[in-house]
């Protein structure tokens, strides 16, 4: 039996169409108006050194001076909150998002300190420590072995109990370290005979797979799943087992890693390239370069007197800074500009 029943459009669906051309005309227009909203670079606080900036950087609850005498911790309101002297000239100083590493290498002792400037804990070293790398929540060590005719480096893990582990020994230079998927990669710049190559080795095990990069420097792996991503001074590589392909990369800049997307800064654009290497996204930079940041979901590209501010789809913002940059840093939120004696705080915020 079939049924006849006829749809009949009552005041309720009436109703209903009416409140759903409401909300879309309502989301429509939030859309149109923010994105006609001019953003304006808001001074938080500018912050004035003691002395000549070496370094510096931004925390979720600080800014971080380097000036090669102390290490000072400056709250967003200007305050100096803590003030960590050091040796000077036998100190580094790393930055790892809200913590800060401060190697002395006169007393072979690391420092650790969180974004209030307090000192959390410090691991005892031995012998002549060179540098160290923080990565992924792991804390490395590098050495300069020197010996009779050669120096060689080594490469240790500082464990949770303080303790080293060894990885790695070579007669080149080290240049990164990463763990993951139970394999270490290790890459290294070796010069020799007037000329330079870079080695990319993957460590499982006991088995060392070695991959050459000649007359290249290279700058940073994303390994992944099925393949490995390797930024250099001048291509992006995909290295799949023995496979590679790449894309050059013209007069490049910097980069970072967005999960398994890569977004680069070269030739005046910013492209975003997915795990493939195939090109996802593409943007125009008008403005003398130097690096990219993320700030709030968005891709923001400096120069030494400019930034611009890609903030969705054919939306710009574009500022310049007071004088000529040393550095620029960001939290995620904060902006942080560095000059020789001062350094600023910045947020984004509507134009009134």
């Amino acid at each position: 039996m079939k049924n006849n029943k006829k749809f009949r459009f009552t005041k309720k669906h009436a109703i209903l169409l009416a409140i759903i051309i409401f909300l879309l005309l309502l989301i429509n227009k939030l859309v149109l108006d923010r994105n006609s909203e001019k953003l304006i670079l808001n001074d938080v606080v500018d912050i004035t050194a003691d002395s000549e900036i070496l370094s510096s950087n931004i925390t979720k609850d600080s800014v971080v001076i380097w000036d090669n005498n102390s290490l000072k911790f400056y709250d967003f309101k200007g305050e100096n909150i803590a003030d960590n002297v050091a040796n000077g000239y036998y100190t580094e100083v790393y930055y790892n998002n809200d913590e800060t590493i401060l190697l002395d290498k006169q007393l072979n002792i690391l420092y650790f300190y969180n974004s209030l400037g307090k000192l959390v804990s410090k691991v005892e070293l031995s012998g002549e420590v060179f540098s160290i790398f923080v990565r992924d929540g792991n804390y490395y060590v590098v050495r300069k072995d020197r010996l009779e005719n050669e120096t060689n480096e080594s490469l240790t893990k500082i464990s949770k109990d303080g303790k080293e582990v060894p990885i790695y020994r070579t007669n080149s230079n080290i240049i990164d370290v990463r763990e993951t998927n139970g394999n270490i990669y290790v890459t290294e710049l070796i010069i020799e005979n007037y000329s330079y190559k870079s080695t990319l080795n993957i460590i499982k095990g006991s088995e060392n797979e070695k991959f050459d990069f000649g007359s290249e420097t290279i700058i940073a792996i994303n390994p992944l799943k099925k393949n490995t991503i390797i930024v250099t001074n001048k291509n992006i590589y995909s290295l799949a087992g023995y496979e590679r392909t790449k894309v050059a990369l013209k007069n490049f800049k910097d980069f970072y890693f967005d999960g398994d997307e890569t977004v680069v800064l070269y030739s005046n654009k910013l492209d975003r390239f997915n795990k493939n290497l195939q090109l996802v996204e593409s943007k125009d930079v008008n403005i003398t370069n130097t690096g990219v940041l993320r700030v709030k979901n968005s891709d923001f590209v400096y120069g030494p007197t400019d930034l611009i501010g890609f903030l969705g789809e054919d939306r710009q913002f574009t500022s310049s800074f007071n004088g000529v940059v040393n550095n620029v840093e960001t939290n995620g939120k904060e902006i942080l500009s560095e000059y020789r004696f001062n350094a600023k705080v910045m947020d984004l915020k509507k134009e009134e």
